[in-house]
């Protein structure tokens, strides 16, 4: 791998999650029209608590796109400035994500979704939620406390960004390949993607140093048991109740 191609792993990594939440928000959220009922939101608009979520997402997509560029041009004094920007823009992922999750329940029911097949439908997405919410904040944590450590740092972001990005990939693979599932979401093909997005990290490392960072083993390991996790409870009849009385009560 030449130095080159190795300076922009990271940049164009963070480039592909924007490209992620764009392609699988943009109908339902950066390129609706007034009419659309896409996603499942009546043509009146859209509540203002998911309108605030989702700039504040799209805001913290931006910035770390920004952030890994203004990196890559040594720009190190911006980078450090804008870091606390950042660092505000995450904290604000947490509550936003929350008042998002507490909405989604009610909203279908007002829709008329039956409340059964909310129960079933509905706690994967629950599951997902929580541990996004644990993981994304934790991960940023690590990265602030090792900032000057620049490999280390980075790839805390990164994998910080993989935590937030199922909702995305779940809408996206909807629109190339719908399935009966709860949503229309391809599940095999959003978790395929997921864990090939996650294997680049420590593909990258391997190629350029022939070895993989333990920071990034670390990083992987805890965000696949976040989502392994997800999984198994969401399957279980206490996992869907808790998600359902979460939801519905």
């Amino acid at each position: 791998m030449t130095k080159k191609s190795k300076d922009l792993f990271f940049p164009l990594m963070s480039l592909l999650l924007l490209a992620i939440v764009l392609k699988g928000f943009g109908p339902s959220f950066f390129f609706r029209d007034s009419t659309s009922t896409e996603g499942g939101f009546r043509p009146e608009g859209l509540p203002i608590y998911l309108i605030i979520h989702g700039l504040v997402m799209s805001t913290w997509m931006l910035l770390l796109v920004v952030q890994t560029g203004l990196v890559q041009t040594k720009k190190i004094k911006a980078h450090m400035a804008l870091g606390w920007v950042g660092l505000v823009v995450a904290l604000l992922v947490i509550p936003t994500g929350i008042m998002a999750m507490n909405g989604f329940g009610p909203r279908l029911l007002a829709l008329g979704v039956p409340p059964p097949v909310l129960r079933e439908g509905l706690s994967l997405l629950f599951w997902i939620d929580v541990f996004s919410l644990i993981l994304f904040p934790s991960l940023i944590g690590a990265a602030i406390y090792y900032r000057k450590k620049s490999a280390w740092h980075k790839r805390f972001m990164l994998y910080a960004g993989f935590t937030v990005m199922l909702p995305a990939l779940g809408r996206m693979t909807a629109q190339i390949a719908e399935t009966d599932s709860f949503g229309g979401i391809n599940w095999p093909l959003t978790w395929g993607v997921l864990f090939c997005i996650m294997l680049s990290v420590p593909l990258y490392d391997f190629l350029s140093n022939r070895n993989i960072q333990r920071i990034t083993i670390i990083s992987f390991l805890a965000v696949a048991l976040g989502m392994l996790l997800s999984v198994l409870i969401a399957a279980t009849e206490t996992g869907k109740d808790l998600a359902s009385s979460h939801f519905l009560d």
